[in-house]
């Protein structure tokens, strides 16, 4: 299956983000919801592991061109943050 990259801004919701998501948390900014690239990834996950979360799941919106790549760049990212 080929999906197509989304090429909004953070504060549009792409068209594969459940709206049941959006709808749970109707007050929540999209943009508290989904990070772009890894440097919103990193500052969106530091954010939530200072509120107390201790346990986070990530979730593309589009195929990676390269899971290996996505993969290594996920951890040089997010590991830093491990407690």
């Amino acid at each position: 299956m080929t999906r197509a990259p989304h090429k909004g801004r953070c504060s549009e919701r792409p068209p594969r983000f459940p709206p049941a998501r959006q709808a749970r948390n109707p007050d929540v900014a999209f943009a508290d919801l989904v990070a772009r690239g890894h440097a919103e990834l990193h500052d969106l996950c530091a954010r939530y592991i200072a509120a107390g979360f201790s346990k986070l799941v990530l979730v593309p919106l589009s195929e990676p061109a390269n899971w290996d790549d996505e993969l290594a760049a996920n951890a040089a990212s997010l590991l830093p943050l491990q407690r």
